[in-house]
């Protein structure tokens, strides 16, 4: 135990570390500072311009329909597409900027959770195109990469 006359002392906020707002429900821009991915998640953490807000930590279990939707979603703002996605890493997302719609949920506390991602207006029109785009099934992808056979031609 401190033996210090509990009167005397002042306590103050830590300055260092100001006290950060959650940030607003709506939707907002962000730009992804950290993305972290083990064998059961992804979480991508968005860091907003406005430095008084906190950071959004949005994590994504791999087995949940919910999660992958959401995933779907950030891909697509960003505008990358599913053989782009697949062979990139966690690490390539960083710094990339994409808008959210934020959402808040009361439990026993205040959860900040990211209802949709969103493209930023730059990247609006390059994301309906790769949205619009489908995704290539592994037998696709054998018969882009088979060469070209004649019409008389037979394929043994």
């Amino acid at each position: 135990m401190v033996n210090f006359p509990f009167d005397d002392i002042e306590f103050t906020a830590d300055p260092s570390r100001p006290e950060r707002m959650e940030v607003p429900e709506g939707v907002h821009e962000f730009r992804i500072e950290q993305v972290l991915e083990d064998d059961q998640r992804l979480e991508v953490r968005l860091v907003h311009d406005d430095r008084r807000y906190g950071w959004v930590f949005c994590k994504l279990p791999k087995d949940k329909g919910w999660a992958k939707r959401l995933v779907g979603q950030l891909a697509g703002a960003l505008a990358i597409g599913p053989d782009d996605w697949a062979s990139s890493e966690a690490g390539d997302l960083v710094g990339r900027r994409v808008r959210a719609d934020i959402v808040h949920r009361q439990g026993d506390r205040l959860w900040v959770n990211v209802d949709k991602f969103l493209p930023i207006e730059q990247l609006a029109e390059e994301a309906a195109v790769v949205a619009k785009r489908p995704a290539r099934t592994p037998a696709a992808k054998v018969k882009a990469s088979a060469p070209a056979i004649g019409s008389d031609d037979i394929p043994f």
